[in-house]
């Protein structure tokens, strides 16, 4: 059992040890004690520790060397204080239980992430590079007790398995689903690359001083494992309380791989592992609370945990992989080239789509954008028989064309509701149209332009929404895609 020491044992050892003399206050912890003491001369972070061996610190004090001698200009870490024997571990006290151990590190100033708003894409972008630019300072650190059996360890939290009868059947199945995944990937997983990593950059571990990301604390959880886990634990918990996980997931992983580039093998792995390391920390806040139910600090973040866990699990796992590829630089999908070049080898046009209207030989743009003087307004979208009637005079005055026109146009028509959504600084709207319109008499036929089986057929009967659609899926040597045909008429059904 921990013996209770007070502040006062914990000022008389700074001053015998270290002759320093100052103002304690205790600060919240995990498993240490921990103070901030404050000088005449500068600040101080006082961890004390109750262990069974001090040789449990050699890695942790051979790290926190490392980084003072490789320090950065741009990552602001704290730098160990060596006691009055030239020794930065110092035994206060020993007996039969335990060994009391006092570390001190020079005190990192600004403020928490936890306690810091607006989280803003530019600050998520920010965090991700400064993370990057810590690995990079650890990645040439070795040493033999960095490679250990750690229940933090996300390469080693398959044992989460044993405690999912702690939980109730919903709990349950969300966290099979990512234990399932991660077992699934293990091999692919086991080949990343490897190294030391802080292990724990979660809100309580990041500072940001004059509105910048400044730096990040305690490194006792570091460890060698694969250097994609520092991602996916950056993002577990920089994502909490975000209504749209996945885009500022996005802006961190940008910033972290436009300074330390991350490969594709690294990002696909990386869906399950932001859940898998939720996974962990439920469940460790479960076990804490049957330990010690008054154990506040264990639970912290467990109903955020969760509230992500379920957002998280909503989202489709080559979704999240195609936005993180995006998000580095990459084309979306791994395949595009692929199919591009296939594509163009299957050319087809428009009169081939359309064989009644095969007097048509050409193309007429139709602009709809927000800038349009034709129908640009989104009342103008209201006004069906406005729409009817200036298509018509658009035809007649080009008769001989296809009225066509609108991928990727930013459109007023999607000031509404029905394509509102939450996002992370507030209501966002949809505002690109992303299909090809072609403007044709009603019953028109239109006939696939390559060969395919239907695998969505649906009445999409909503306001502004496509109304009768039609989903083909398409076959080719690397793969399949997918073509949709909206606005359609129900006969067609």
């Amino acid at each position: 059992m921990k013996q209770t020491i007070s502040t006062e044992q914990v000022a008389d050892w700074l001053k015998t040890h270290y002759a320093i003399t100052g103002d304690l206050k205790a600060l919240v912890g995990d498993v240490d004690m921990n103070f901030r003491c404050q000088s005449l001369v500068q600040s101080y972070t006082v961890k004390i520790s109750q262990v069974d061996d001090i040789n449990d610190f050699e890695c942790e004090a051979a790290l926190m060397h490392h980084t003072k001698q490789h320090k950065s200009e741009h990552v602001h870490l704290p730098e160990p204080v060596n006691n009055l024997n030239k020794q930065w571990l110092t035994v206060c006290q020993q007996n039969e239980e335990s060994i009391t151990v006092m570390r001190v590190l020079t005190w990192v100033a600004g403020v928490l992430w936890s306690e810091y708003l607006p989280h803003t894409d530019k600050k998520l972008s920010q965090l991700g590079q400064q993370a990057a630019r810590l690995d990079h300072l650890l990645s040439d650190f070795k040493h033999p007790a960095a490679s250990r059996e750690f229940a933090w360890d996300l390469t080693q939290s398959l044992w989460v398995k044993e405690h999912l009868g702690r939980f109730d059947s919903t709990q349950q199945k969300t966290l099979q689903y990512f234990i399932d995944l991660f077992t699934t990937n293990q091999n692919d997983f086991s080949q990343q690359r490897r190294q030391v990593i802080h292990n724990d950059l979660n809100d309580n571990n990041i500072l940001i001083h004059y509105n910048q990301v400044s730096g990040f604390i305690d490194f006792g959880d570091a460890i060698e494992t694969q250097l994609i886990n520092e991602v996916a634990i950056l993002c577990a918990y920089a994502l909490m309380h975000k209504p749209d996980p996945l885009s500022a997931a996005a802006e961190l992983i940008k910033g972290y791989h436009n300074t330390l580039p991350l490969h594709d093998t690294e990002l696909k792995q990386l869906y399950h592992l932001i859940g898998m390391r939720l996974v962990v920390s439920v469940t460790q806040s479960v076990i804490a609370r049957a330990k010690n139910p008054d154990n506040s600090y264990k639970s912290v973040s467990e109903k955020s945990a969760w509230q992500l866990l379920y957002l998280w699990q909503h989202i489709p796992t080559q979704l999240a992989h195609f936005t993180f590829r995006c998000a580095c630089g990459m084309t979306p999908h791994p395949d595009e080239t692929h199919l591009a070049k296939h594509l163009k080898s299957q050319l087809t046009s428009l009169t081939q789509l359309f064989p009644e209207h095969g007097d048509k030989q050409s193309i007429y743009a139709i602009d709809l954008s927000v800038s349009s003087t034709l129908l640009g307004a989104a009342a103008d979208y209201e006004n069906h028989a406005e729409q009817l009637f200036k298509m018509h005079q658009q035809q007649n005055q080009h008769p001989d064309q296809f009225l066509a026109g609108g991928y990727l146009e930013a459109r007023s028509f999607y000031a509404s509701d029905a394509f509102s959504f939450e996002g992370n600084s507030g209501k966002e709207y949809r505002t690109m149209h992303l299909g090809l319109d072609v403007w044709l008499p009603a019953q028109t036929a239109i006939h696939a332009p390559l060969a395919g089986r239907i695998v969505g057929l649906k009445d999409n009967d909503f306001k502004r929404d496509y109304g009768p659609t039609i989903i083909l899926e398409h076959s080719y040597p690397d793969g399949k895609f997918y073509t949709l045909y909206g606005h359609l008429s129900r006969q067609t059904l």
